[in-house]
């Protein structure tokens, strides 16, 4: 009965070891594909040797065992991400259908309102007192007429469009959107809906008249299941392929960006064809210098002074080397993961897994997150560097005062927003107004439309490098919360750490602290202070890693928010950099 599934499924909860469970190559393979490890893992669950085996035939007990799966979930393992189980249940469903283990919806359940009842206890007993029907969904579809929607379509639109067939089998298809958009008389269209017999959410593209409307098109894919698609209501997209035009924000950042452009151009123009003052303080000439592409090209590739104090041009292989290090994990794990669910299954699978770790250069994949760190180091060597160097200058022409030292290290701050706000803020207003009206497609509308509307909220984050820690993440699983140019939390920690931790370690380094009693063991008292601050950068890390299920991190969830992106977390090879 349904009360006795309830009970039985809440006792069997209890019993299940989430470690065990997270280590079972068979239910893993789950993220995949139904396999047939997969399968055999979910029969373990809720298959006839299952102590809640027919349960699944009480569709009123689904959305209630899923709550309960939520509600028990900190207990049976205290550190779950429950975020992680509404992202599950549609996975989880559609390998139970594909299964074949007895839902209301594949007819594979026993009549559960026949009189007797004994149909019910039988299910609910794992089918002491009766049998399933047998009944085999692959034979049944190959019997049957697939009904695809009615839109009027054209031979040439059929063409373009997607294989309605294949979005019923669960599959995101696309069609032929281009070739439709010059298809005259048409328009492309993109659904989302949930097929009949599934539980994921699935996109299909349409080539359809001209005069269809977004509602016509929705009730024509409904009729094809009417009552599957009265609860699961489809939605129609026929701006997809429609550019966005540029709105006053766009047209205002693409004409000072043009304007940019004028003055290189004029600059360059005139520093190579018009006689320009030879003093080089002249305004004229200054102005000139300032856009001149080829004189600042010349200044950006040419050597270093072989007679200076240091040669630090080894640097330039270490940043190159890094930068394709960082390229190839952040390629890589694209591939897997944003790809869809069924890289992430191949990899996991346990044959695959093996197999790839054997190869020599998977550790080159797996090591790429400390690619970041080796530009942490970079960054605390270099600002150590110059700004030693501009302290020993400073030296030599003043005495140290509370004035000089407060007005040194204000402009400390202020150059280096002016060396990266300029470069940054032409970045981030180019993304967010000019490049969604640049292309068209359904994904490319998807993906920029979520964009912008994230820079709409969160652009001045970004802007003044808070992107870190606002917006703030989800507590439960520390995943990354959108902003609206992403990459950039690693500027967001840079500057934080240039703020807040390079001016003590210098400070202490050069001036003790400006504490007469330490000048004389400052250099002593500078590397203490950076092993403690390592030391409790190590610590807060080791804590958070633990509290938080950080390990997952090499899966590319882990804790991002509250982990990845924290200047405390990243801060030892910054202050590595700093003391060396």
């Amino acid at each position: 009965s349904l009360e006795t599934c309830k009970a039985s499924f809440e006792k069997f909860l209890m019993t299940v070891n989430v470690a065990t469970q997270m280590a079972n190559p068979d239910l893993l393979a789950c993220v995949g594909s139904a396999s047939e490890g997969c399968c055999r893992a979910i029969s373990s669950f809720v298959g006839a040797s299952s102590p809640i085996y027919g349960c699944s035939c009480h569709r009123e007990l689904h959305d209630e065992a899923w709550d309960m799966v939520y509600d028990l979930a900190p207990v049976v393992a205290p550190s779950s991400n429950l975020a992680y189980i509404p992202v599950a249940r549609p996975i989880v469903m559609q390998r139970i259908k594909d299964c074949d283990i007895p839902t209301p919806d594949n007819g594979l359940c026993p009549d559960l309102t026949a009189e007797s009842g004994g149909s019910d206890g039988a299910a609910a007993s794992g089918g002491a007192g009766g049998t399933l029907p047998s009944f085999d969904p692959a034979s049944d579809a190959q019997g049957s007429t697939i009904v695809i929607p009615n839109l009027n379509r054209t031979s040439a639109m059929m063409e373009y469009s997607a294989a309605y067939e294949r979005t019923l089998e669960g599959f995101d298809e696309y069609g032929w959107y281009n070739p439709c958009t010059k298809l005259a008389g048409a328009k492309y269209c993109l659904a989302s809906l949930q097929a009949p017999n599934n539980y994921m959410q699935v996109k299909y593209g349409m080539c359809v008249p001209e005069e269809s409307t977004e509602d016509a098109i929705a009730q024509a894919i409904t009729d094809t299941a009417p009552a599957h698609y009265e609860k699961h209501e489809p939605a129609v997209d026929c701006s997809v392929m429609v550019k966005e035009p540029l709105d006053a924000g766009g047209i205002a950042v693409a004409a000072v960006l043009a304007f940019a452009l004028f003055l290189v151009a004029a600059a360059t123009a005139a520093k190579l064809l018009l006689p320009l003052p030879e003093d080089s303080s002249h305004p004229v000439t200054r102005t000139v210098d300032c856009f001149d592409l080829c004189g600042n090209w010349h200044r950006l590739m040419a050597k270093p002074d072989a007679g200076r104090e240091l040669d630090l041009t080894s640097l330039n292989g270490l940043r190159t080397v890094s930068m394709f290090w960082v390229i190839l994990g952040h390629t890589l794990s694209y591939i897997i993961w944003i790809g869809g669910l069924a890289y992430p299954g191949r990899l996991i699978t346990p044959n695959n897994m093996n197999m790839v770790l054997k190869q020599w250069f998977i550790s080159i994949y797996a090591g790429g997150f400390f690619a970041v760190d080796t530009f942490f180091f970079l960054s605390g060597l270099l600002v150590a560097f110059i700004v030693s160097r501009e302290i020993a200058k400073q030296k030599e022409k003043r005495r140290v005062t509370l004035k000089g030292e407060v007005a040194f290290w204000a402009m400390y701050v202020v150059n280096r927003f002016l060396r990266l706000l300029p470069t940054f803020a032409a970045v981030l207003f180019f993304f967010w107004k000019v490049a969604p009206s640049l292309s068209s497609s359904p994904i490319w509308k998807l993906n920029w439309d979520q964009h912008s509307e994230d820079c709409a909220k969160y652009w001045w984050s970004d802007l003044f490098f808070m992107n870190n820690f606002i917006p703030v993440g989800n507590p439960a699983d520390g995943l990354a919360p959108t902003t609206c140019v992403g990459g950039t939390w690693y500027l967001a920690v840079d500057m934080q750490l240039y703020i807040f931790v390079a001016p003590v370690v210098l400070a202490a380094w050069h001036h003790g602290f400006y504490l007469k009693p330490l000048q004389g063991v400052r250099k002593s008292a500078s590397t203490a202070l950076s092993c403690a601050l390592i030391a409790v950068s190590v610590g807060l890390a080791a804590y958070t890693t633990v509290k938080r299920d950080v390990w997952l991190q090499y899966f590319g969830e882990g804790n991002f928010y509250y982990y990845y992106v924290k200047p405390w977390i990243r801060a030892p090879p910054y202050i590595l950099g700093l003391l060396l």
